[in-house]
C-alpha cells in the first residue's frame, strides 16, 4: 500500500460525492457572533485578588476562565481580517486592568483608535490609585510607552489635563508628562479620569479602592469627573473639523473607524454607567489577614460615603457593589444634600445594593435604606467575626434600628439577603427584643434570606409559640431560613478540627434543639398554603452539619423527610443544605480534621 492510500472505510474529501470541509470562516456571521458571545470574559466577583501568572492558574480558581477567555479572543484576531473584525469589539468588551503597563498602554491604544473605546462595556481598574508604588509605575509607563507626549506645565490652565488628552490625540502642542498634572501623585486618578472619558459606551465601572484613612478617596479622580467640560463647552477652535484637523483627509480617518463628531460629544464620563463596584483593596486586607503587621490600624475597610460626589457622578447609577466596606453608611457631609431642613439621599437612584464581607452593623443598614429610599434589593455577608469589635449595649429597640429603617423605608424592597455571625449586647438595633417585627408588612418582598435569630429574637424558645408564616412577608416566593443563633459563632469557631467523638458528642446534645425546629417546620409548612399562597420554594441552610447530621449514620436530610412531603403537598420545594463548606484533611496523627476555607 502506497503511503497515499486511504484507510478503509474512509471518504475522499475531493470525490463529487464526498463530504465537503466545513470551514470555521465560512460559517454565517450570525453564527460567529453566537460563538464569539460565548467567549466574552466574565470578571470574577468584586473583593477578588489579582490572579498569579497564566501558566499557574488552574481551573477553578476565580480568574482561571477570564484570562482563557482573553486569550482565545486574541487568537481568533489573529486568524485574518475576517475574524480580526469580529472578534475584536468581543475583545474590548471587558476589560480589566491588572497593572500599571496595562493601564497606559489601555490610554495610549484609545487616544489612537477612539473607535475601540466603544467597544468597552465592563472596565475593572484593580490598582489603588493613590499608593505610592501605582504612582511611581504609573509613570514610568507614561515615560516609556508615550515619550514622545509632552505637558510643560498643567498650571497654565484649570485644562491643561483636558489639554493634555488632546495633544496626544494630535490637536495641541506637545507638552511634558513628567512633571504630572499638577501634583504628580494624581497621575493615575487623571489617566483614569481620561480612560473614562474615552469609554463612551461604559455600563459597569469597578473601582478599587483604599483602605487606610490616610489615604485620600480619590478626590483628583472624582474631581476631574465632576467639572469634566465637553468639547462643545470649550473653545471651538479647540475642536476643529475634520478637514481642518487632517487637510481634508476625514475619508481617511472615518474608514479607521474614527468618528471626528465622537469630540464634539456633551455627554460626560459615567453617563451610560448603571453598575458600579467599590473594591476595598483586595491584596492589602490579605496582607493583614495573613501577616497581621504592626503597622496595621485598628480600623480599616472602604468608607463608601467618601465616594458620594462618584455616585452623583453617574445619573444612571442602579447598582452598586462593595467590598470590604467598613460599616459606615452615614453621611457625615451632609452640605451638598441639605437646602434648608430638607434632606436628599445621596443614593437616590440605588436599586440594587450588595454589600461583600461587610462590617455594617442593624443601624448601619438603617442609614442605607435611608438614603436609599427606592431600593429594591440590600444583599450583605458580614465580615469575619472580630472579636475587638465593640457592639453598643442596647436591649430596647434604637430609634435608628434595622427594623425601623425597614418601617419607614423598605416599603419598595423585593429581596432581602442580610445576616451577622453574633450582635450579642446590641440586639435592639436590630429590632424589638432582637427581632426584624416590620417582615409581614413588606408587601413588595418576594425573596428572603434570614437567620433564625433574626426571626425569634432573644428568646429561641419562641419558636414553640410563634408560628413562622405569621412572622413573614404576604407575597413571599423564595425563601431561605438559615439555621444560625447568636451562640452558634462559638460553635461554629470551636469545631474547625473537632474529632468524631465531639460530633457525636454534639449531635447527641441537640435532640431537643432538633425536636422543636422540625415542629416549627412542620407547622410552617402546613399553614403555608393558605397564609403564604405565593410561596414555591424553601431552603434551610444549616452552617453547623452536626447538629443535623452524624458520619456514616444520619445524613442530614434523614429529620426532614414529613416536613418535605408536607411542603409538597402544598406546591413548595424544600431542600435542606450543609453550608458550611467544610473540607476533609489529614492531620498529623491521621484522625479527621476539618477547614473551613472561608466565610
Amino acid at each position: 500500500m502506497s503511503d497515499s492510500a486511504s484507510p478503509p472505510g474512509a471518504t475522499d474529501s475531493n470525490s463529487p460525492n464526498g463530504p465537503r470541509p466545513v470551514h470555521l470562516e465560512l460559517l454565517p456571521p450570525e453564527i460567529l457572533t453566537t460563538i464569539l458571545e460565548l467567549l466574552l470574559p466574565q470578571p470574577p466577583e468584586v473583593g477578588e485578588t489579582k490572579p498569579v501568572e497564566y501558566e499557574k492558574l488552574v481551573p477553578g480558581e476565580p480568574w482561571y476562565d477570564f484570562t482563557r477567555s482573553c486569550y482565545g479572543l486574541r487568537s481568533l484576531c489573529l486568524v485574518n481580517r475576517r475574524f480580526s473584525t469580529l472578534a475584536f469589539p468581543y475583545l474590548y468588551h471587558t476589560v480589566a486592568i491588572l497593572n500599571e503597563d496595562a493601564m497606559v498602554l489601555l490610554f495610549r491604544t484609545l487616544t489612537e483608535r477612539l473607535d475601540y473605546g466603544s467597544w468597552v462595556r465592563y472596565l475593572g481598574i484593580h490598582l489603588t490609585l493613590t499608593s505610592d508604588i501605582v504612582t511611581q509605575e504609573t509613570r514610568r509607563a507614561l515615560s516609556h510607552y508615550m515619550p514622545d507626549t509632552r505637558i510643560r506645565s498643567s498650571r497654565l490652565d484649570p485644562l491643561a489635563p483636558l489639554f493634555f488628552a488632546i495633544s496626544i490625540m494630535g490637536m495641541r502642542p506637545h507638552m511634558n508628562v513628567a512633571q504630572g498634572f499638577g501634583d504628580p501623585n494624581f497621575v493615575p486618578e487623571m489617566v483614569v479620569a481620561f480612560l473614562l472619558k474615552l469609554l463612551p459606551k461604559l455600563e459597569m465601572f469597578l473601582l478599587q479602592v483604599p483602605i487606610y484613612h490616610e489615604h485620600l478617596p480619590y478626590n483628583a479622580l472624582i474631581g476631574r469627573l465632576q467639572n469634566s467640560p465637553t468639547f462643545s463647552e470649550l473653545e471651538l477652535p479647540l475642536v476643529p473639523k475634520s478637514e481642518e484637523l487632517y487637510g481634508g483627509q476625514a475619508d481617511v480617518f472615518i474608514r479607521r473607524g474614527f468618528d471626528p463628531d465622537f469630540l464634539r460629544t456633551d455627554m460626560p464620563p459615567l453617563h451610560n454607567v448603571h453598575t458600579l463596584l467599590l473594591q476595598g483593596d483586595p491584596e492589602e486586607l490579605d496582607l493583614i489577614d495573613v501577616e497581621n503587621p504592626s503597622w496595621a490600624p485598628d480600623v480599616y475597610g472602604c468608607h463608601a460615603p467618601d465616594y458620594y460626589p462618584l455616585f452623583a457622578c453617574i445619573p444612571k447609577l442602579t447598582t452598586l457593589e462593595v467590598s470590604a466596606d467598613l460599616g459606615e453608611w452615614e453621611n457625615t457631609e451632609q452640605d451638598e444634600f441639605l437646602m434648608g431642613d430638607e434632606f436628599h439621599p445621596y443614593l437616590s437612584s440605588a436599586r440594587h445594593i450588595f454589600l461583600h464581607d461587610s462590617c455594617a452593623g442593624p443601624k448601619d443598614l438603617y442609614q442605607i435604606l435611608k438614603n436609599a429610599p427606592n431600593l429594591e434589593t440590600l444583599y450583605m455577608t458580614p465580615a469575619p467575626s472580630d472579636e475587638s469589635r465593640h457592639v453598643e449595649p442596647a436591649l430596647q429597640e434604637d430609634p435608628e434600628s434595622f427594623d425601623a429603617g425597614l418601617k419607614k423605608y423598605g416599603k419598595n424592597l423585593r429581596h432581602l439577603d442580610v445576616g451577622w455571625y453574633e450582635w450579642y449586647g446590641g440586639e435592639g438595633e436590630i429590632g424589638p427584643d432582637g427581632r426584624l417585627s416590620s417582615l409581614p408588612t413588606l408587601n413588595k418582598l418576594e425573596k428572603l434570606c434570614i437567620q433564625l435569630a433574626v426571626l425569634y429574637g432573644t428568646d429561641p424558645a419562641a419558636a414553640l409559640y410563634m408560628p413562622l408564616a405569621d412572622m413573614l412577608p404576604p407575597n413571599i416566593v423564595d425563601l431561605t431560613l438559615e439555621d444560625w443563633w447568636w451562640s452558634s459563632n462559638t460553635t461554629y469557631e470551636r469545631m474547625e478540627c473537632w474529632m468524631p467523638t465531639e460530633r457525636i458528642q454534639h449531635y447527641q446534645s441537640q435532640g431537643e434543639y432538633r425536636r422543636t425546629a422540625v415542629r416549627m417546620l412542620e407547622q410552617f409548612a402546613s399553614d403555608a398554603k393558605e397564609r403564604l399562597p405565593r410561596l414555591r420554594k424553601v431552603l434551610l441552610l444549616c452552617k453547623i452539619p452536626w447538629t443535623w447530621m452524624m458520619e456514616e449514620g444520619v445524613d442530614i436530610d434523614f429529620h426532614f423527610q414529613t416536613v418535605r412531603e408536607l411542603f409538597e403537598k402544598n406546591g413548595v420545594k424544600f431542600t435542606v443544605e450543609d453550608s458550611s463548606e467544610w473540607i476533609p484533611m489529614e492531620s498529623i496523627d491521621d484522625s479527621s480534621c476539618y477547614i473551613w476555607p472561608g466565610r
